[in-house]
C-alpha cells in the first residue's frame, strides 16, 4: 500500500509552493515574492504575492500583467494526470500485482515533473528580465537585471522537492517489489 500513499502524498504536495520569484530590495526597502503552487501552475492561476518593508505599503505591488509568468499550464496538467493515473493504477487489483507498471508510471511522472519545473524556472527567469527591462529601479537604486541576476531571483520550493521525492520513493519501492517478486520465481 506504499504506492497509493506515495501518489496521494504527491498530489497533496502539489498544494505547496513549487517555484517562486523573490527579491530583497536594497537599502532595507523590504522584499517581494511571487510564489506558485503546483496547482497554480496546472490551472494557470496567478501566484501568491507577499511583500515586506516599504514595498508592502500602499497599493498592490504589481498589476496582474506585471507578474512573472511560468507558462507551464499544459506540462503541469500532464503531471497531475500522470500522478492521478498512477494512483488509480496502484489501487487497481489487476495492476497492483504488476509493480513494474507502478514503478514506470512513477518514473515517468517524476521525469515530466522535473521537466515542468525546469521549464517554469526558465520561463520565469525570461519573464523577470522582460518585465524589468535592461534595468529597474528598486528602493532608490537602479539595478541591471542580467541573465545571472534573473536566475538568482527564481528558485524551486519545497512542494516541488517533496512531490519529486514521493514519486521517486514510489518508483524505487515498486521496483524493489518487482525485483523481489522475480527473485522468488
Amino acid at each position: 500500500m506504499v504506492s497509493p500513499a506515495g501518489f496521494v502524498l504527491a498530489l497533496l504536495f502539489f498544494l505547496l509552493p513549487f517555484v517562486a520569484v523573490s527579491c530583497d530590495a536594497p537599502q532595507g526597502a523590504g522584499s517581494i515574492e511571487a510564489s506558485y503552487t503546483g496547482y497554480d501552475l496546472a490551472l494557470g492561476a496567478g501566484p501568491t504575492v507577499t511583500t515586506s518593508g516599504e514595498l508592502s505599503q500602499g497599493d498592490e505591488p504589481f498589476r496582474p500583467d506585471e507578474l512573472p509568468r511560468p507558462d507551464v499550464r499544459v506540462p503541469a496538467t500532464i503531471v497531475l494526470v500522470l500522478i492521478t493515473a498512477g494512483l488509480a493504477a496502484s489501487l487497481a487489483p489487476a495492476l497492483r500485482s504488476r509493480p513494474l507498471v507502478i514503478a514506470g508510471g512513477a518514473t515517468v511522472s517524476a521525469l515530466v515533473l522535473l521537466g515542468t519545473e525546469l521549464l517554469a524556472r526558465s520561463n520565469l527567469k525570461a519573464s523577470v528580465q522582460e518585465l524589468a527591462g535592461p534595468s529597474t529601479r528598486i528602493g532608490g537604486e537602479t539595478l541591471a537585471v542580467t541573465d545571472e541576476v534573473a536566475g538568482r531571483l527564481v528558485e524551486s520550493r519545497g512542494g516541488f522537492w517533496l512531490t519529486l521525492g514521493a514519486l521517486v520513493l514510489v518508483a524505487l519501492w515498486s521496483l524493489g517489489l518487482a525485483v523481489r517478486g522475480t527473485a522468488r520465481k
